[in-house]
């Protein structure tokens, strides 16, 4: 595949605004692969369609969805006429709109090679040889040459890189000169000034070289240029070149004529297209679209690890099924800088060069770089003294615990061939932490569940918001004065306690009577575990004072789980059950309400071994299936099938000889459709 580079120069400035701090800006995170300037108008393309922006790229238009057919590149002529194609797929297109129709031409070939001359003469390689048009795609010349790329000279035409070497033609394609045969270059310029520069990408070719005579002679302007380049573009005394490979990493250096040392301006993943829009650069890769812009100052965040004494996070680690906290119990000072213990190591966070350190053997050390963005690297000291290359392999901004904060997710060696994946969120520290063993293995994994964070003189409360899910089927009648209620509880990180165990951490009834507007609240009554039934007994007696006076009872049943932040569950959701003292009534002759709303409960136990009880109610009769999946979509059992009325239900389910994993279970009543989770541990 043949990248090429369009400049359009206008606002032009000194190349002076390059050497200064790189301010690289996101402005969007959507693959890009190509870009284009005409009419004061940004246009690109993206995996979505054909956009324009009046802005400078801070906002865009879709003008043409990628719905029926996809395009990859294009160029503009001076007439506004656009071109397009597709890299894998046959043909080439036109649009007279801007782009917001498109029209197959009559050439139906692929195309990695796409530009168009001052003339408005367009000229396509497909691989094989070249094609070009001047009467916008009615007729075609097919010219015996192949070309990674194109670039003109208005004086001497046309010039490319070729099977064999380097290829000049001024008679419009027909003839060609071989002026340099090496094969292997990947991209080709001339100037006005017929000075010719060429860079390749195989091993004899990985060095920039220029040629003031028209390829008589050459001179190697930087040798050994890593991996070797394909992009490459001159402004005014300034080249500008991408290092690498498509689809991989990337870097932008600039040069110069001259050959003074190369400077690195920014790194890239599988970069498509820069351009220079002065004072701005533009980079489309398939990570985004990225923008520099001199006057654009990089939000790096602040407190982006909170140190403080006090601090305490709560992980769920998916393995083992544990969790566990960390804090921040101690801090020092040393040298006039505060360092907080964690871990048994010394952390601070430095707020004028947003980096966090490390401190070992009386020195600090880089921990985490917040300045670094997509595809930069940096040398980080772990906790266990190591230090090693981490990537940023992820940024942006997400939604975490309520509210939206940049995160950064890095990759490193941890030692032993540990590789490491870790997340961290700006004001909330390490939230995802995975690594792999060699072979594949997985060796942990976590993510935070719960924190407990101080900021200046508040502490600040976050959770997921994973709530107990209650199992009761509520009493609403009784003959007796002393009664109990059986609570069945679950949860999400259940079996978190090392060894096993539960998640919850109370279960209690809140309750009241009532006559009029008199109301006298009772004391909250704790449940009482049951270990060899896996439910909460609740027990209580009606206080006949009350009751004979004609005073109602209203009760509430509450659960909590042992979150760092507790979250709580309520049956009823909202409101009271009302408890009606009725000494006549039989037994058997006790009614269970109504449900109001269908419902799916979560199994319980849940994980299980070897069997488990599915819980639901429905307001209305209909014919009702519950059915279990794994997780390819597989059915394999069919709990209930058959037509049942209003009410609740519950039925248990066994494993019988499945495999460990995690499986599905779906209740189908009537139009109402609902899918639940489950994992079945051995």
């Amino acid at each position: 595949m043949k990248i090429f580079l369009v400049i359009i120069l206008f606002l032009l400035e000194t190349i002076q605004l390059y050497t200064q701090q790189q301010h690289w800006e996101i402005i969007s995170s959507k693959k890009t692969t190509d870009i284009e300037f005409y009419n004061n108008k940004l246009y690109l393309m993206d995996i979505e369609g054909f956009k324009t922006s009046n802005d400078s790229g801070k906002t865009w238009n879709l003008v043409f969805d990628f719905e029926d057919f996809s395009l990859s590149n294009f160029v503009i002529d001076k007439n506004g006429i656009f071109f397009a194609s597709h890299w894998n797929s046959a043909g080439i297109y036109i649009s007279s709109d801007e782009g917001v129709n498109w029209e197959l031409t009559s050439l139906n070939v692929s195309s990695e090679v796409l530009e168009v001359d001052s003339n408005n003469t367009l000229w396509v390689g497909d691989g094989n040889k070249l094609y070009k048009t001047t009467n916008q795609g009615l007729n075609w010349d097919s010219l015996n040459i192949y070309a990674y790329s194109l670039n003109f000279n208005s004086s001497k035409g046309v010039i490319c890189s070729g099977n064999n070497g380097i290829y000049l033609s001024s008679d419009g394609g027909i003839t060609w000169d071989n002026i340099l045969q090496i094969p292997g270059w990947r991209v080709v310029i001339i100037d006005e000034n017929d000075n010719i520069f060429c860079v390749g990408d195989q091993e004899y070719s990985r060095k920039l070289m220029k040629s003031i005579n028209l390829g008589l002679t050459w001179s190697i302007l930087y040798d050994n240029i890593g991996l070797g380049a394909y992009h490459l573009v001159k402004i005014d005394t300034t080249l500008f070149m991408i290092q690498g490979f498509p689809y991989t990493f990337a870097d932008l250096y600039r040069g110069s004529e001259n050959g003074s040392a190369l400077e690195l301006l920014g790194n890239f993943y599988g970069t498509w297209k820069t351009y220079f829009l002065l004072p701005y650069i533009l980079i489309a890769d398939e990570t985004g679209l990225f923008r520099y812009d001199p006057n654009y100052t990089p939000y790096y965040g602040s407190n982006h690890f909170p140190l403080n004494k006090g601090n305490v996070w709560q992980y769920f680690r998916e393995y083992g099924f544990t969790k566990f906290t960390v804090g921040i119990h101690s801090d020092t000072t040393i040298n006039n800088k505060k360092y907080y213990g964690y871990k048994g190591k010394w952390l601070r966070y430095d707020p004028d060069d947003f980096k966090l350190y490390i401190r070992l053997n009386d020195s600090d050390y880089v921990h985490f770089d917040y300045t670094k963005r997509s595809n930069e690297s940096f040398l980080r000291t772990g906790l266990n003294g190591v230090t090693t290359g981490a990537d940023v392999v992820d940024y942006g901004s997400a939604s975490i615990f309520d509210s939206t904060k940049l995160y950064w997710t890095i990759f490193y060696d941890e030692g032993s061939f540990r590789y490491t994946f870790e997340t961290y969120y700006e004001g909330i520290g390490i939230t995802d932490y995975s690594s792999t063993w060699p072979g594949g293995g997985t060796g942990l994994k976590y993510e935070i569940i719960r924190a407990k964070l101080i900021y200046g003189e508040d502490t600040v409360k976050f959770s997921d918001h994973v709530k107990p899910v209650i199992s009761f089927n509520p009493i609403l009648i009784t003959p007796s004065i002393h009664n109990s209620f059986v609570i069945g509880t679950s949860h999400s990180y259940q079996n978190m306690i090392m060894g096993g165990g539960r998640f919850i951490d109370s279960v209690y009834m809140n309750s009241f009577y009532k006559k009029g507007s008199d109301t006298v609240f009772n004391f909250p009554i704790s449940g009482v575990w049951i270990e060899e039934a896996k439910t909460s007994s609740i027990i209580f007696n009606l206080d006949t004072s009350f009751i004979n006076s004609d005073y109602e009872f209203y009760y509430k049943i509450i659960v909590n789980d042992m979150g760092l932040v507790s979250e709580y569950s309520y049956s009823p959701d909202s409101g009271f059950y009302n408890l009606i003292y009725n000494p006549t009534v039989d037994v058997d002759e006790e009614q269970s309400p109504i449900p109001t709303e269908f419902k799916l409960e979560q199994n319980y136990p849940n994980p299980f071994n070897p069997s488990t009880k599915i819980s639901w109610q429905s307001p209305v009769g209909s014919w009702q299936t519950l059915k279990v999946f794994d997780v390819l979509g597989r059915e394999v059992a069919t709990l209930v099938d058959e037509y049942k009325p209003a009410g609740m239900y519950n039925v248990q389910f066994s494993m019988n000889n499945l495999s460990t994993g995690i499986y599905f279970y779906r209740l189908q009543a009537g139009e109402f459709v609902e899918t639940k989770k489950m994992i079945y541990l051995k």
